[in-house]
């Protein structure tokens, strides 16, 4: 039985960035709401926003509240 790794494998990240920025932008959340909802750098947010980085576990458990929306509508996962 091959194991998933450590998860993401499985996660479309770039695709679960911009969701996460669509979502913001819809509800009218800044970057720096963000930022300072999570206790996070402004660069932090825009990592994710770019699809650099992709936010901690706990962010996303944050966000989802933040958002009004769940982890589960936040998270892209890959195609196939």
């Amino acid at each position: 039985m091959k194991k998933a790794g450590k998860g993401r494998e499985f996660v479309d990240k770039a695709g679960t960035c911009r969701n996460i920025y669509r979502l913001m932008q819809e509800r009218d959340i800044t970057v720096m709401q963000v930022a300072e909802i999570l206790n996070i750098s402004c660069q932090a947010v825009y990592g994710w926003i770019k699809g650099e980085k992709f936010p901690r576990l706990e962010h996303l458990f944050t966000l989802k509240y933040v958002l009004g929306t769940t982890v589960e509508d936040m998270i892209r996962l890959k195609e196939g």
